[in-house]
């Protein structure tokens, strides 16, 4: 008879993808269900669809084995290896059998745990049949007595077959020990004869159903009495028990002796794989007789139904199956159909009777007739009449439509099959369980909101306002599936009620993609209140539509212009000049009288940029007014201007901007100017100020970039000021020209001590190969590495209204960083050739610095005509007419070495 594992008739239209990106397109284009091969399990398989909805198929015993990468299907046929073990080709629980002698009769490994079982006698060679081991005269003496073992996909059958009604006499039989040992768990004993193997976390990893005895009654072919009991077969189940590492199994006396009894006899043990706690799939067979069995080996039927009137023992029984399939695929999902499956291999009848597919309460490998789940739902799911496997009527497979069982809120389903009867004839054995779903992934919706102005979903108590622009609806779809959803938007008068005004169907995009509508005129209507939702849809289902989004139109803009102040600054009107450029200032917005300001944009020197929607902005306190620091850029404008337009919540903006008009001086110079053109001692002059820098060791009048340099060795060399230069906390510039000698550690060309760390540093940093600019933890880094033993300018600028680091090489542009904490109150030296760490000097330049300058503004990237012809920018700074590094004359009257003629013989060569 077939068995559980009995193969599924797969379609010949699907065909395996690689991944799910692929597989929907693969389906759609061949017009066939394409499986998802990396979802694929040991007993479950995902189908892609060609409408967009998925399929799983998840089935009661594996089918597949993971080999590498690759699937290969379960094959139980039994085959020795190379070391004299019998084992099944391919099952996802690795079962071991012995070859014969004094080897255990069979080992389980799975998930870290072991079960292995011994014979209590040494074994013959087993003949090997299919899926089947069979060990003959397996008792010394008996040769009328076999040990047969059958592999199957997750476990095994143990079955000790009695031929004659004489061996069955011999007292060897009374009672039979397996010797047991088990690694990675605990074997423990049930209430109902079972017995499960547990691991460290309580789970059961293997389970052993109660053993049954039968005989070969109404069996035609008593050579097949091990596959199963016949219809008329005795049956009772076995007394089993524990005794220290012994499993004791007790045949029934009375049918080994009765007269009635048909030989041969089997008395049958099985082990499985478990699956019960896990979110697997299992499945349960109960009877009123007391048979149960949870897992069922491969070669078993889940028997359904009752039966009476037979000659064998139970002569009438009725029997109930329970199944519990993993569905957590399917979970908040939109179920389109949901269909169990079970192959009817035999009815014992061809007339037809019912069989019911119920909806059940969970159970466990230790349910029974008295403890079985209840019925739940009222009605059974589906059911159907029908028989087969007799002469006359087929054996056939059985579909009940479990749609309804099936939500898409729970992980596990659990059924149940039972007979429509159970006091007349129903009885019937069933293999080959699954249950097929199919399933879609509704879109989701996230995002929701407006643009122009950009605003969120907005309630009916506190609307989104929409003013003068042109608005848009805006949703992001997405869907779980690789399809292309689209948006279904609608808008409606009023907050509740109304009639519809617009609405619009979008175009299908990329999942994760938003969505728009732009609104008409008829949603825009002055002083009137909206409301709208958005339903996403992909091609198979609409999703959840969204929950009322609310917007009010106010097209009345503020009345007036800003009021714009500075602290900072005098306006013109004073006929004062401000030394500002590059150095921050700090204005004050207000509404001037007008009601509902919400922000402010603003822009320099042109009202244009100011009303652009990239402008920057900054929100109104409650009393309409806010502030902003800024860095006044470069300019050669004398008068320079700051526009500023107020907005309100509905984005309209004032008619004319507020404007802060002030007059300019040029651009100031350095704060500190160290040529370092010095030929002796140890003071290094300040030529823009008053802060001379006192030198410890190094090398004076050392060739430089410009005129000489101070030589660096890179170990504790250095110079620096009394007092500190300029204020870290706020906007300040550092250059320098330097050559690098060598990058075997961090080298620090410019930096200003704090208590404990260096303000800023301005540094080769040896974690990135990189120039770098230094401040409060972050690093705007240099886009190639140095090169070394070459002049290179660098410039470091720190931006405070703009919490920006900015790093020149050569004067080009580097990277930026973004610092938010940088260091107040840093009040030590500057220093040049090293730097402050954890309260230590560190990071000692090696090679050469020149040109030292240092700023209290932003020095920009260019700034034409600056006031002394020595500055004019980042990249000014870094324009210096070359300088001789070496001459040779290559008048060489012999050898092989030419002379540097600048300097001292031999030099440079």
């Amino acid at each position: 008879m077939a068995g559980l594992l009995g193969v599924l008739l797969v379609l010949s239209s699907v065909r395996p993808a690689g991944a799910d990106p692929e597989s929907l397109p693969q389906a759609r284009t061949s017009d066939h269900p394409v499986e998802v091969m990396a979802q694929r399990s040991e007993s479950r398989r995902v189908l892609a669809n060609p409408d967009g909805s998925t399929t799983i198929e998840e089935y009661l015993l594996p089918r597949w084995v993971r080999r590498g990468a690759d699937w290969a299907p379960v094959d139980t046929e039994l085959v020795r290896r190379s070391d004299g073990v019998v084992a099944p080709k391919a099952t996802p629980v690795e079962l071991r059998l012995s070859g014969g002698g004094d080897a255990p009769l069979a080992t389980l490994t799975r998930d870290g745990s072991e079960l292995t079982l011994g014979w209590p006698w040494r074994l013959p060679e087993p003949v090997l049949d299919g899926d089947t081991a069979t060990y003959p005269g397996a008792i010394p003496g008996l040769k009328d007595v076999d040990l047969r073992i059958r592999a199957g996909a997750e476990g095994f059958a143990e079955q000790i077959v009695v031929k004659t009604r004489q061996a069955a006499a011999d007292s060897r039989l009374a009672q039979i020990r397996f010797r047991t040992r088990v690694k990675g768990g605990t074997l423990r004993a049930g209430r109902q004869g079972d017995f499960d193997v547990v691991n460290a976390a309580g789970t059961p990893v293997f389970h052993a159903p109660p053993s049954l005895t039968w005989d070969s009654s109404g069996i035609a072919d008593r050579s097949r009495a091990a596959d199963a009991p016949g219809a008329g077969a005795r049956q009772a189940v076995m007394r089993t028990a524990l005794s220290g590492e012994d499993l004791v199994v007790t045949p029934d006396r009375s049918m080994m002796t009765s007269p009635d009894t048909t030989f041969p006899v089997v008395i049958d043990p099985d082990w499985t794989s478990s699956k019960m706690g896990t979110t697997g799939t299992a499945w349960a067979d109960v009877s009123s007789s007391g048979f149960h069995s949870y897992n069922g080996g491969n070669w078993k039927q889940v028997k359904v139904g009752h039966y009476s009137g037979w000659p064998g023992s139970p002569s009438s029984d009725t029997y109930r199956a329970f199944f519990k399939f993993n569905v957590s695929k399917a979970l908040n999902k939109k179920i389109m159909s949901a269909e169990f499956h079970a192959f009817l291999d035999r009815s014992f009848t061809c007339t037809k009777s019912t069989v019911e597919l119920w909806q059940t309460s969970s159970f466990s490998s230790s349910t029974t007739w008295s403890s079985k789940p209840s019925l739940t739902g009222g009605s059974p799911v589906a059911s159907v009449s029908t028989s087969g496997g007799e002469p006359g009527c087929s054996a056939h497979d059985v579909k009940l439509n479990a749609t309804k069982a099936v939500t898409g809120t729970t992980s596990s389903v659990y059924l149940a099959l039972k007979g429509g009867s159970e006091s007349s004839h129903s009885y019937k054995y069933f293999s080959n369980v699954y249950l097929a779903v199919q399933f879609d992934s509704l879109p989701t919706l996230s995002g929701l909101g407006l643009s122009n102005p950009k605003a969120g979903c907005g309630s009916a108590a506190a609307p989104a306002r929409v003013g003068n622009s042109t608005p848009s609806l805006v949703a992001t779809v997405s869907d779980a599936d690789p399809e292309n959803p689209h948006a279904d938007f609608e808008v409606w008068s009023g907050t509740s009620g109304g009639t519809k005004v617009a609405s619009q169907s979008t175009n299908g995009l990329k999942s994760g993609s938003q969505h728009e509508m732009t609104l008409p005129a008829a949603a825009l209507a002055d002083g009137q209140t909206f409301r709208w939702r958005v339903t996403p849809i992909d091609t198979a289902y609409p999703g959840t539509p969204s929950e009322w989004c609310y917007y009010s139109v106010d097209k009345i803009a503020p009345e007036s212009a800003p009021g714009v102040k500075s602290a900072d600054l005098q306006d013109s009107g004073s006929g004062a000049f401000n030394d500002t450029i590059g150095r921050t200032a700090r204005f004050a917005f207000d509404p001037n009288g007008a009601g509902g300001v919400s922000r402010y944009q603003y822009a320099w020197a042109d009202d244009a940029a100011a009303m652009a929607p990239n402008a920057p902005s900054v929100p109104a306190g409650p009393d309409g007014t806010a502030q902003v620091s800024l860095t006044v850029p470069y300019t050669q404008d004398i008068t320079y201007r700051l526009y500023v337009f107020s907005f309100d919540s509905a984005g309209n903006h004032s008619v004319n901007p507020g404007v802060f008009e002030f007059r300019l001086s040029a651009s100031a110079g350095p704060v500190g100017w160290w040529k370092l053109d010095e030929t002796g001692g140890t003071v290094l002059a300040d030529a823009a100020g008053d802060h001379p820098a006192t030198l410890t060791g190094g090398t004076l009048a050392a060739p430089g970039r410009v005129d000489s340099a101070l030589g660096l060795t890179g170990g504790g060399d250095h110079a620096e000021t009394a007092a500190p230069v300029v204020r870290a906390d706020r906007s300040f510039t550092a250059a320098a020209w330097v050559k690098l000698g060598g990058t075997g550690n961090w080298a620090t060309a410019l930096s200003q001590d704090g208590p404990v760390f260096s303000s800023f540093f301005l540094q080769y940093s040896l974690e990135n190969d990189r120039w770098s600019m230094s401040v409060c933890g972050t690093r705007a880094l240099s886009r190639d590495a140095p090169t070394l033993n070459r002049w290179t300018h660098l410039v470091g600028v720190y931006d405070a209204a703009a919490q920006q680091a900015q790093l020149y090489v050569d004067g080009a542009p580097q990277n930026t960083s973004h610092c938010t904490s940088q260091w107040a109150g840093a009040d030590g030296p500057l220093a040049i050739g090293r730097a402050r760490f954890n309260g230590g000097d560190v990071d000692f330049f090696p090679g050469a610095v020149d040109d030292v300058r240092v700023y209290d503004r932003v020095v920009f990237a260019t700034e034409p005509n600056a006031v002394d012809g020595s500055t004019g920018g980042a990249a000014d700074l870094a324009n210096r007419p070359p300088v001789e590094e070496g001459h040779w004359t290559g008048d060489l009257g012999s050898g092989t070495t030419v002379a540097d003629s600048r300097f001292l013989a031999g030099w440079h060569r």
